[in-house]
């Protein structure tokens, strides 16, 4: 029976000493970086740090989004580091999400206007002012139609 531990000693020795071989700091990156594959797989070596493999796939991606207008519009998306995956850097590269961030955000405003200023809520009371601010909003959408 020790001859049989020996032997299971031996070979959790021999695993550990393989992965201690392993330098520490190696990465091994592995995905799809660029939108066609090449033919046969290619080992891409000398490079030493993620900005140089950013820079030798220059990876994008062309994603269709819905317009305003329920058309399609495509963009194409650009990274050129890890942060470049980062939501609010990808909306820095697209005028869609760029648009979509400033319609929620004015939402958010309104939606915490109405719960928490006085004066709104008293104007919303009445039928008459309820009716002018809804006109005069109109009007502000009117004008800045082109920006939103």
């Amino acid at each position: 029976m020790t001859n049989g531990t020996n032997e299971h000693n031996s070979e959790r020795r021999q695993a550990a000493e393989t992965v201690a071989e392993i330098a520490p700091n190696r990465t091994l990156i592995a995905g799809l970086l660029t939108a066609a594959a090449p033919l046969k797989p290619v080992a891409v070596q000398g490079l030493q740090n993620l900005e140089m493999v950013f820079a030798q796939y220059q990876p994008a991606i062309t994603v269709p989004m819905k317009s305003g207008d329920n058309g399609v519009i495509r963009e194409t998306l650009h990274f050129t580091t890890l942060g470049d995956f980062a939501p609010d850097r990808l909306g820095r590269q697209s005028e869609v999400l760029r648009r979509l961030h400033f319609q929620a955000t004015e939402y958010l405003k309104a939606a915490r206007a109405l719960r928490t200023d006085g004066s709104l809520k008293q104007t919303l009371r009445s039928e008459e002012e309820r009716a002018a601010l809804q006109e005069t909003i109109k009007n502000m959408m009117a004008l800045l139609g082109p920006y939103l």
